[in-house]
């Protein structure tokens, strides 16, 4: 197997995470979400981005909805969060 190959592949798996109840689902770092996206969590519930409300060094502080209710969440900005 090819260097590049083996990179490759290590480079696909580290964009995936397994939730609970779920499985497999494509993931990217909390900072490169957007507003108006939606992150996938365990046992398929789904948020969507409303506002970033407040950005520090390592952190990031979405307002999202779910289910119709707006709430906060404090994320570090590395963490892979699931793409919904």
């Amino acid at each position: 197997m090819r260097a590049s190959t083996v990179i490759n592949n290590w480079m696909k798996r580290q964009s995936l995470i397994h939730l609970q109840g779920y499985g497999e689902a494509k993931a990217k770092p909390a900072k490169e979400f957007k507003v108006g996206e939606k992150m996938l969590w365990n046992y398929g519930g789904k948020t969507m981005t409303k506002a970033i409300l407040k950005e520090t060094k390592c952190f990031i502080t979405f307002q999202i909805e779910e289910d119709g209710e707006l709430y906060e969440r404090r994320l570090k900005k590395n963490r892979l969060v699931a793409i919904g």
